[in-house]
């Protein structure tokens, strides 16, 4: 089994919390003469059994966007990767003018900004940055709504159309933007305590049908971000993961938002490319893919009123349309994860593969060590496609104190 697929059953819901046993009580034979031995046994048992690791609930964050992201900056998100980890430990930060703090601090957190421009739209207000004498910093820092809105849609606009802005996707610019947005993980990791993952989402979104993912490191990043700007073909991603794991670095990928992907996430037939579906393609897909975002601010993935029709809650946070259009999205096929079991066990009967299936992804191919010692993560067993609920604008903790407790809702 992958050793990172084990990582995932500590973000799933529903939480199974080890079990405890009080302090043993004295017998009457521990207070006769003689019987030394017994009540030294007795007196120095522990509280509690030690928790079962396998057992234990972690709870965290793998969806997650600062200002380093386009679309959240251009909804005046000023927050930065510092300030996430910061609150994510449960201390005080600000967002949007105000202070707010978590109830309970979090386990383990990882910031996704979107890879895409990542980290360089923020420098355009920058009156010192490198857009200084820029169109775009005019946009930007622009008081009326408008003006700025039409920045947003160009920024949008590129990324749907999949036709980069040139100066924002400046290799240099989005080097050293990457290099002081990963080091943050290593700066706010905090063994016991909090554990932090290097992340990015992959928002790849032809004709505003959502296919992104989430990527998540175990330890080291990688040199830079995979966008949708190299391919907006989830196989291409899963090569260049291929290469990163072949050079020491675990990773997986979590799409989320089947939703509205207009079918093309669960699609049973053929790829995104309109190749037929494959035994290879089967199972490369749950190497690198072993659990699935759920739930988040974009609606749930989990099934639809038509296709769960006893289902009373099947309508429970609904949202169709395609991703900035009035469009609804296919939803009757390929667009929700519990028709996905179904249609997943008949492509195991004819592929021999089942790229939807609940047991144990094939492991990474690990050729050369990574040169950051690894962090240990909480090793469990798991159902591959594990549902994740995210928090989505939504490296388990070892601290024993901590092990039973629950977040609870940010203020």
């Amino acid at each position: 089994m992958n050793p990172f697929t084990g990582f995932c059953l500590v973000v799933i819901v529903v939480a199974v919390v080890s079990g405890c046993t009080g302090r043993p009580k004295a017998s009457d034979a521990d207070s006769r003469p003689g019987d030394q031995a017994t009540r030294t046994v007795t007196s120095t048992a522990p509280a509690s059994s030690p928790p079962n690791p396998d057992k234990n609930a972690y709870f965290g964050d793998l969806h997650l966007h600062t200002s380093y992201s386009m679309d959240a900056f251009a909804f005046a998100t000023r927050t930065t990767p510092a300030d996430s980890f910061k609150y994510a430990m449960g201390e005080e930060v600000e967002y949007l003018g105000k202070k707010v703090r978590r109830h309970a601090p979090l386990d383990f957190l990882a910031v996704t900004d979107h890879a895409e421009y990542l980290g360089v739209v923020r420098q355009t207000i920058d009156p010192k940055g490198p857009f200084a004498a820029s169109e775009w910093h005019t946009m930007m820092t622009s008081q009326d709504p408008q003006i700025s809105g039409q920045a947003f849609k160009k920024l949008i606009g590129s990324t749907v159309q999949n036709q980069p802005i040139r100066e924002l996707n400046d290799p240099t610019l989005v080097k050293a933007a990457w290099d002081e947005y990963a080091q943050y993980a290593d700066e706010y990791y905090r063994p016991g305590r909090l554990t932090t993952f290097v992340g990015f989402e992959w928002t790849s979104a032809p004709q505003f049908q959502n296919l992104h993912r989430c990527v998540i490191f175990k330890d080291q990043g990688p040199a830079t971000p995979f966008s949708a700007f190299d391919s907006e073909d989830p196989e291409k991603l899963w090569a260049w993961m291929d290469v990163q794991r072949q050079d020491g670095r675990d990773v997986i990928a979590i799409p989320h938002n089947g939703n509205v992907s207009n079918g093309m996430m669960f699609d049973a037939e053929k790829t995104v490319t309109g190749k037929p579906l494959t035994r290879d393609y089967a199972e490369r897909r749950m190497s690198h893919e072993p659990a699935f975002e759920i739930i988040q601010g974009k609606g749930q993935s989990e099934t639809h009123p038509a296709l769960s029709t006893t289902d009373e809650l099947a309508s429970f946070e609904m949202y169709t349309k395609l991703l900035s259009t009035s469009r609804v999205g296919e939803f009757r096929k390929g667009s929700y994860l519990r028709q996905a079991y179904g249609t997943g066990m008949a492509l195991q009967r004819t592929l021999g593969a089942n790229p939807s299936s609940t047991g144990s992804s094939p492991a990474p191919t690990i050729t050369r060590a990574s040169a950051r010692p690894r962090r240990t993560t909480t090793s469990a067993r798991t159902a591959t496609r594990t549902p994740i609920r995210s928090s989505c604008s939504r490296k388990p903790s070892r601290s024993a104190a901590r092990r039973r407790r629950r977040s609870g809702p940010a203020v």
